[in-house]
């Protein structure tokens, strides 16, 4: 894990934000264990990213303390299969706890972060395969030509922009459990929102002055072998993960991206387990321009203030 690498650096300080905390104390002890001589100190913090009331908590805490952070790893990787369910907060639970937790999370810390702090997500394969990406689309926020008018793309109706995000990702059919849609293709989409954030991210990182010397990478660990099956039925799960890459593996490329050299890396970038830059298919690139990275940066802000969660870095103020 990636935890235990940055455990072994010299004189780190390591925080595992996690909703569990009898997991996380037992990789921490595990960790500890196997690294005796480690100069660096590790402790754990709940987090619950399907929870904005638990994101405000933890972000509150490392503010008021004024905690200075080098790395963050948004390493949440969900895939729910059940019909309808859905956060505390009643948003789609791929969707909350893979992209939106995430968004959040990142910018309501980014005035903790030191001047040349690295910002990790995690993404997925399915956004890079010409079999699956098709699937991702199901990211309707920015695919719609509603949002793209809404936001002067082409000028019409900006309440119906908001309707349709409203739709897909906080409708009342789906705080109400009916909604039966959301599958693959919800994780799916999820995944490419963590990678189309952190393309608008760095991009607002670079036109302003106190946060130029930061970056953002997305990366695909690949098929590994983790929680993140559970939902699949077992005929499925079981032979599935003797295909799986164990999760010590698919850690080391982060390690490599939050600590290699930074000329190593182009800021922005979207990396693979080989730490090798990717782009989008050319089916996503066709259908998500940069001008839909900004249409994303827009309505996920806009929610998380409908949901109480509110931001003062500045980056909203961003024009293309």
């Amino acid at each position: 894990m990636a935890a235990k690498s940055f455990y072994s650096t010299p004189n780190a300080h390591v925080i595992i934000a996690s909703r569990s905390a009898e997991k996380s104390q037992r990789a921490i002890e595990e960790i500890k264990r196997d690294g005796k001589s480690s100069t660096s100190t590790i402790e754990f913090r709940e987090l619950d990213l399907g929870s904005f009331k638990s994101i405000q908590a933890f972000t509150q805490d490392l503010r008021t303390s004024r905690q200075k952070l080098d790395v963050i790893v948004n390493n949440a990787g969900l895939l729910s299969l059940r019909d309808a369910h859905k956060t505390e907060d009643g948003l789609e639970i791929n969707f909350g706890v893979n992209y939106l937790g995430p968004y959040a999370l990142t910018r309501r810390l980014l005035k903790n972060l030191t001047k040349d702090a690295r910002v990790i997500n995690v993404a997925s394969d399915v956004n890079k395969s010409k079999f699956t990406a098709p699937i991702a689309t199901r990211l309707e926020l920015s695919s719609s030509q509603d949002f793209r008018a809404a936001h002067g793309i082409n000028a019409s109706d900006k309440s119906a922009a908001r309707q349709k995000f409203e739709k897909a990702y906080l409708s009342e059919d789906q705080q109400d459990g009916k909604k039966k849609d959301m599958d693959i293709e919800s994780y799916a989409g999820s995944k490419l929102g963590n990678i189309l954030f952190t393309y608008e991210l760095q991009r607002r990182l670079n036109n302003d002055p106190r946060y130029q010397e930061m970056s953002t990478f997305s990366y695909t660990p690949g098929g590994t072998s983790t929680d993140i099956f559970n939902d699949l039925p077992a005929f499925i799960r079981y032979p599935l993960k003797l295909f799986l890459k164990s999760p010590t593996v698919a850690c080391k490329p982060i390690v490599n991206l939050a600590t290699s050299p930074l000329d190593t890396f182009i800021k922005g970038g979207f990396y693979d387990s080989s730490t090798k830059l990717l782009q989008l298919d050319p089916h996503l690139q066709e259908k998500y321009p940069p001008e839909t990275w900004k249409i994303l940066w827009d309505e996920s802000s806009r929610l998380c203030r409908k949901l109480g969660i509110t931001f003062d870095d500045d980056l909203d103020s961003f024009v293309l």
